[in-house]
């Protein structure tokens, strides 16, 4: 019987950036700059994950990152949903797992957080 994967969920920090590329868009490494924007999107660049990481707080968001063995495998990015009658509540905007990590729980630790 294989062993349960410890999953460890934190908020995000800058240099997740680095590592949000494999989880997105792995291909994007071998691409330029441009393509990678183009076809990849923000989270495929490093300054531009960046911006979007604070824009994303400066709007009362959050950016939650998934690890397993100390390896980024996932992350999720939550907007808040005002005026809910139910409380608080918040949009998942994104929920991403490294394609080799799915099915061992990540993307349920992500949405637990």
């Amino acid at each position: 019987m294989r062993g349960m994967a410890v999953i460890e969920v934190r908020k995000a920090i800058e240099a997740d950036c680095k590592y949000y590329i494999d989880i997105h868009c792995p291909e994007a490494r071998a691409m330029s700059r441009e393509e990678r924007l183009r076809r990849c999107g923000y989270w495929a660049d490093y300054d531009a994950c960046v911006f979007y990481l604070g824009l994303y707080r400066r709007l009362s968001g959050e950016v939650f990152t998934a690890l397993v063995d100390d390896d980024i495998v996932g992350e999720i990015e939550l907007l808040p949903h005002d005026d809910c009658l139910l409380g608080p509540r918040a949009y998942i905007n994104v929920l991403w797992v490294k394609e080799s990590k799915r099915g061992i729980g990540v993307g349920t630790s992500l949405v637990r957080e």
